[in-house]
C-alpha cells in the first residue's frame, strides 16, 4: 500500500471491550506501535495506554499476531487492521 493520509481501523477484544468495540484513527502515513498507542491514548485515556502496555496484551495486525519483541520495530500503515486483545495461553 502505498504511504499517505489515511485510517486505521482498531478493533477492541476482551477487556479492551471497555473502550468500545473500536474505533478508526487517522494518520498521515506510517507510524510506530508507540505512534499509535499516543493517538489512541489521546483519544480514549490513560487507562487505555496503561491497558495496551501490560504483558499480557496481544496486538494483531492485518489478521497476525505481532511479538512482543517485534513492536519496537512495527510500522503501521493506513489501510491496516489493528486488534488489541488478552494474550491467551494453553496448556
Amino acid at each position: 500500500m502505498a504511504s499517505g493520509a489515511g485510517v486505521v481501523t482498531v478493533e477492541f477484544f476482551g477487556p479492551f471491550r471497555a473502550f468500545g468495540k473500536g474505533t478508526n484513527v487517522a494518520i498521515g502515513g506510517p507510524v510506530g506501535y508507540e505512534g499509535l498507542l499516543a493517538l489512541l491514548s489521546s483519544e480514549l485515556g490513560p487507562e487505555f495506554d496503561e491497558r495496551a502496555r501490560r504483558k499480557n496484551t496481544t496486538l494483531i495486525v492485518n489478521n497476525r499476531i505481532a511479538g512482543r519483541k517485534n513492536l519496537e520495530g512495527l510500522l503501521i500503515e493506513p489501510g491496516d487492521r489493528v486488534a488489541f486483545a488478552l494474550l491467551l495461553g494453553g496448556g
